[in-house]
């Protein structure tokens, strides 16, 4: 609460009582010894901080870890991806490939597919002639 006695122009009068407000704040005088605790206060903060320096180190070597691991995810996720398209197109050559193998062993043998589609016919020639023994 203010003091009314401030604000009246006879207020100089009053700087000694104990109900006025002075202008500025008092700043506390410097001690004497202000630099050697300073000193003393710098010297065991660097104490400490070569006693944790273990700690300190060894979070931000897991830190590093951490994101090192998030990237190596990131990597095994978009790999296994990939995996699975190429998976895909490798089955589907293969069951192709598949095919023209069953053909390639029966051509082997004298046998080849006919015009019609699911017949197989021998490709033997006929003992009269040259050309296979269907006419064709």
């Amino acid at each position: 609460m203010i003091d009314e006695r401030c604000c009246r122009d006879d207020a100089r009068d009053d700087v000694n009582e104990p109900g006025f407000l002075h202008p500025l704040p008092r700043v506390p005088k410097k001690p004497a010894n202000f630099d050697a605790e300073i000193k003393r206060l710098t010297d065991e903060n660097t104490g400490f901080r070569m006693r944790l320096e273990a700690i300190l180190s060894a979070e931000a070597e897991a830190a590093r870890l951490r994101s090192k691991l998030s990237l190596l995810e990131t990597q095994i996720e978009t790999t296994l991806a990939a995996d699975k398209e190429n998976r895909t197109l490798l089955d589907r050559l293969s069951e192709q490939v598949a095919i023209y193998d069953e053909r390639l062993a029966f051509a082997a043998f004298g046998a080849y597919p006919s015009r019609h589609p699911g017949s197989w016919r021998a490709s033997a020639p006929c003992p009269s002639s040259r050309r296979s023994c269907d006419g064709a």
